[in-house]
């Protein structure tokens, strides 16, 4: 999104939507309602909220996040990590984003996450692809991507130099 021939509003929209991950979330992103299963707005919880506030507050001090969350189940712990490097790779140039799991299944599971994130996301804020798979999302002209692989697969991890990372249930 350029900020040349914008108006003034434009402009500060599109700067909230790069800076702002509660503005960005709700109107980028779709999650499967858990009752109905009809996609809806990305609204973040309670649970998730808190643990963006804690990672901004640490990026702001420190200049990285680093965090280990021992979390119950159906908190949207890993919805929340899966849309906060979506929002962050596909706005920014040069991230490689990282996930990886504990089983096939749950790679498969998180990865359609993405790809439902990347597949509705408003089209003027969807970067282009290349390479799609069905474990990355190559953001060509950004030069950054999205990676999502299972622990112990053959060539996990390899020449993979991850700027964001998550290690989802590894034991």
């Amino acid at each position: 999104m350029s900020a040349e021939g914008l108006t003034e509003d434009q402009r500060i929209k599109a700067i909230l939507l790069k800076t702002s991950f509660e503005y960005y979330a709700p109107r980028c992103l779709k999650v499967k309602d858990e009752d109905t299963g009809l996609l809806v707005p990305f609204m973040p919880r309670k649970a998730q909220l808190h643990l963006h506030e804690r990672a901004e507050e640490q990026r702001r001090a420190t200049g990285k996040v680093r965090i280990l969350a021992l979390k119950g189940r159906r908190q949207g712990i890993s919805s929340y990590i899966e849309a906060r490097f979506y929002w962050k790779t596909s706005l920014n140039p040069g991230l490689q984003a990282r996930i990886l799991t504990h089983l096939q299944e749950a790679t498969e599971v998180l990865f359609s996450m993405t790809q439902r994130y990347h597949d509705n996301c408003p089209t003027e804020m969807r970067p282009h692809t290349k390479n799609e798979s069905a474990k990355a999302l190559t953001f060509d002209r950004l030069g950054s991507e999205f990676m999502v692989a299972t622990a112990g697969s053959k060539n996990t991890g390899r020449s993979a130099n991850a700027h964001l990372f998550h290690g989802s249930e590894v034991a």
